[in-house]
This record gives structure tokens, C-alpha cells and sequence, in this order.
């Protein structure tokens, strides 16, 4: 019996299994998936996350901001990318880490 390899999320990669939908999203839509990603990011237990800044286009949630590790921008994306009517999430955070 074959295993399968482990995926891990990659950022700025599409998303096969998100639903696709043809119509376009309207300004409302896209301001309520942009505040609800935010939201998500500030209910997490992880404080860094709060500061992290949601956009969304086109089926495409981008993340903006700066954290101190690979990993906490990882968290960041597993967070909001199964967010309805996301199919890919562009992620532009920053690692900066303190030294």
C-alpha cells in the first residue's frame, strides 16, 4: 500500500478544491469577505495576526502586513483561505523577525 505525500499550503498557489463561480462578486461581497477574513485573523489566540490587512478581488484574498515568522504567515493563510467564495489567497505578509 502506497502512501500519498503530505500537501502543505503553499501561498500564492489556486486552491483546486474551492467552488468556482462564474458571476461576479459585488462590492458588498467583497467588503464582507475582506472583514470577515479580518475578523477571523483577530478571534485567532494568535495576537500577531491582528495586525495582518485583507484585500479581496476576483475570487482572490490578498494579505498584507508583517510578522515575525514563516510559520505565523502560514497560520495566517490556513486561517482565512477557506473562506467562502475564496479560491486562491495571494499572500504578501513580511517576515521580519526580532533580533
Amino acid at each position: 500500500m502506497s502512501r500519498m505525500p503530505a500537501v502543505t499550503a503553499r501561498p500564492n498557489v489556486d486552491r483546486p478544491h474551492a467552488p468556482y463561480h462564474d458571476s461576479p462578486t459585488t462590492n458588498g461581497t467583497v467588503e464582507r469577505i475582506a472583514e470577515q477574513a479580518e475578523k477571523n485573523l483577530r478571534d485567532s489566540p494568535y495576537l500577531v495576526l491582528r495586525n495582518v490587512l485583507c484585500d479581496f478581488d476576483g475570487h482572490v484574498l490578498t494579505l498584507r502586513g508583517r510578522l515575525p515568522s514563516f510559520h505565523m504567515k502560514q497560520v495566517a493563510q490556513t486561517i482565512v483561505g477557506n473562506l467562502e467564495a475564496v479560491q486562491r489567497v495571494d499572500n504578501r505578509i513580511e517576515v521580519h523577525s526580532c533580533h
